[in-house]
């Protein structure tokens, strides 16, 4: 009897030993293993597990304002779909390849959810948010007119057509909009810019007026979008020796 059990924990254990149990949920990939032949000398089995993550290039110049923990929108060049993910890893070595002078480093974002129709290689472009500001006034960064050193002003047009020069503070700035921190109130008509008459070659007959844009939020996507692919992180089951 006890030969017996002795048997049945022996091939139990190999059993045991014979199994291969993923670490986690995720998708096998690459299966190097079979049956009866010597075992592969590198993975015997690769499996995607976790987040979709991109890995986009972003220049030097770039870098210093990007840091781990980051928002970051990312789109799918397939779906033209946005998702939201954060910067998790941000590269010490220089991206290789090119034929661009422009030194870049790999950065990672890590998908906050799984977009649909999106698959492993597929190509996407992140921005990076560097600043954000919710529930500002803001107006056309056209509208502006001064300099951080001699105070920024916006043209203010009343109701009778009066145009007045407004002097402002400025917060957040994007290549479209401006966040107002004081000096106008929403509501308030600003002229962004004037137009010519199409009958005359001499210099502006009208102005364009836009209204105040308030109450949103303002996204600073400070460094330039940084193109990449989707890929998900891999675990490896070990080879060497021989299948059993």
């Amino acid at each position: 009897m006890a030969n017996a059990k002795a048997t049945v924990d022996e091939a139990q254990k190999a059993v045991d030993l014979a199994s291969i149990v993923a670490p986690e949920d995720g998708t096998i990939v690459t299966v190097n293993i079979v049956a009866g032949l010597p075992a592969p000398s590198g993975a015997a089995i690769v499996m995607n597990v976790g987040p979709y993550e991109v890995t986009a290039d972003f220049s030097e110049s770039s870098l210093a304002k990007i840091s781990t923990g980051q928002a970051a929108d990312v789109t799918v060049t397939a779906t033209s779909s946005i998702t939201p993910g954060t910067v998790t890893i941000i590269g010490a070595t220089p991206a290789t390849g090119g034929t661009s002078s422009v030194v870049t480093y790999p950065v990672t974002v890590a998908l906050d959810t799984e977009p649909a129709g999106v698959q492993v290689g597929m190509t996407a472009s992140v921005a990076i948010i560097i600043a954000q500001s919710a529930n500002v006034t803001a107006v056309r960064t056209q509208a502006l007119t001064g300099d951080a050193t001699n105070g920024y002003y916006v043209r203010v047009m009343d109701a009778t057509g009066n145009v007045t020069l407004a002097p402002v503070t400025v917060g957040l700035v994007t290549t479209s909009m401006a966040e107002i921190k004081s000096g106008l109130s929403e509501g308030q008509t600003v002229v962004t810019g004037t137009v010519s008459s199409a009958n005359s070659s001499s210099s502006s007959s009208g102005r364009s007026a836009g209204s105040l844009f308030g109450g949103g939020g303002l996204d600073i996507g400070g460094p330039p979008a940084g193109g990449g692919t989707f890929q998900r992180n891999s675990t490896t089951s070990g080879g060497g020796g021989t299948n059993p």
